[in-house]
This record gives structure tokens, sequence and C-alpha cells, in this order.
């Protein structure tokens, strides 16, 4: 009876344990494509990468055992590959309607927005997003595939009155901001920090942090190309980092101090 009983424990524990195994871990590789543009994406002439959403993927890879290619990519062409079933995720991106049509979209954090303003554009150091936003002698940057940057109603306005530069990338519109071309724009917590120290223009900025304007960011999976067994793995890890504290420490990095007050989920 004890042998029974012995075997019996035996069985029942390798059953959950590999029962767990396969709701924790997958053994797949998945084409993954990021933003090909600092501080989210950076691969050097020997190959290495970093940046945030390396990070976030490395951590994501080791607590859901899958394994990723990742490709940097422009915004266009993420949006197109994903759509046409050419890969498998896209890490990061706000959430979009338009997306949601073939990949599903977890959220992973959410933010608020940041208005940066060269500061020879005001007379005072007392402003107001608001009044910038209606001050027609201020031009505005943005990038292009950002609705997050710019609210619908903003963006409209901006373009009716000749204020609105559209760019392909940050690092174009924070060189319009840094040379006087433009006034002001919009940007991400992360993004902009990146910039204010890379292009040295933090002594010339303004920085408004707008704790109304928030969105969230997460990963999308295609639905043709990623099982529901798959995607849940992937939830679970993002849940363990929240959970653990590491997608705050790895914000951390990428973040000014003040600015961790600004995401909202941590």
């Amino acid at each position: 009876m004890k042998q029974f009983l012995f075997v019996l424990f035996t069985l029942l524990s390798i059953k959950s344990g590999h029962t767990e195994l396969l709701e924790k871990k997958c053994v797949s590789q998945f084409r993954v494509t990021v933003n090909s543009f600092a501080p989210l994406f950076v691969r050097d002439q020997s190959g290495k990468s970093s940046g945030l959403s390396y990070d976030l993927l490395m951590e994501l890879s080791k607590r859901s055992g899958c394994s990723f290619v990742i490709e940097p990519s422009s915004f266009p062409r993420a949006f197109t590959d994903l759509s046409q079933s050419r890969s498998d995720f896209y890490a990061f991106g706000l959430q979009m309607d338009e997306w949601k049509k073939f990949a599903s979209y977890d959220v992973l954090y959410t933010m608020a927005r940041v208005l940066i303003v060269n500061r020879n554009a005001v007379a005072s150091s007392n402003i107001k997003i608001d009044d910038i936003l209606k001050d027609k002698k201020i031009k505005f940057a943005d990038t292009i595939g950002s609705p997050f940057f710019l609210k619908p109603h903003e963006r409209e306005m901006l373009k009716a009155q000749g204020r609105l530069l559209e760019l392909t990338n940050p690092e174009q519109a924070y060189d319009l901001l840094r040379t006087g071309r433009v006034q002001a724009m919009f940007s991400s917590p992360a993004i902009n920090k990146y910039y204010l120290d890379h292009l040295k223009m933090r002594d010339d900025m303004t920085v408004l942090r707008d704790a109304q304007g928030t969105a969230s960011v997460g990963l999308y999976s295609s639905k043709r190309r990623i099982s529901e067994p798959v995607r849940e793995i992937m939830r679970n890890s993002m849940k363990e980092l929240y959970q653990d504290g590491t997608l705050k420490e790895i914000l951390s990095k990428y973040l000014e101090p003040e600015d961790i007050k600004y995401y909202y989920n941590l």
C-alpha cells in the first residue's frame, strides 16, 4: 500500500510539474519587430543590441521560454509586416484600433505624455500646456504614426493653422526643436530624456508633464500566427514583470526620477 501511494504521488507530481511547464513556457522562436530608434532599440556595429524594448523583450524571453528574432523597423513597415502576417509580434506600441483588425493587444504599462517647449519661444516660465497649444506663434513637430503625442483635435487645429511639421523619426523632430525651426512638441518620457541628453539641449528646454494625456503601451501579437496558449504565456510573463517590480526597474533606467510618477500601473 505504501509503495502504491508513493508511486501515485510521484506520478501526480510529474504530471503537475509538466502541466505547469506547459502553462508557463514555450519552446518556439518568434519574429518580433521593434521601433528602430533610440532609446527603444539600438544595434551597434558589432551587432550588440540595447534599449528599452530590447531589455523588456529579454526579460519576457527569460520568463516565457520563447526565443525572439528581433528586427528593427520603421513604424509603417512594422504595420505592414504584422498586417500581412510576416511577423509574430510588434513590441511595443500604442493601442490603435487599426492594428486590432489583425493583431491582439496586451497592455504592459500606461504613461503620460510630456510637452517640450523651447525656452526662447516663451516669455514666462509659468506656462501651461493649453497656452502653448493656443499660441499661434508656436509651431509643433510630431512624428508620423504617433497618435498618442498629439490628440486628434490638436492635430487638426495645428494643421489648419499651418503650425505642424510631421517627421519620420524623433531625432528629426528634436533637431528642429533644438535649432528653433519649431518651438514645441509632445513626446514620451523615455524618448524625451534620451534626446535632451543626446543632443545636449536640456538647458534650453522646459518640460511639462501632461497627467491628462495618457496612453497605454503594449505588445501586439498576430491573430493568424500566434496561438492563444502562447499569447497567454506572454500575458503571464508580462504580469510577472509588473508583480515583482522588474518592469519599474527597467523603465527607471530610461526615465527622469520625476517621470516615474506618471507611469500609472507600476
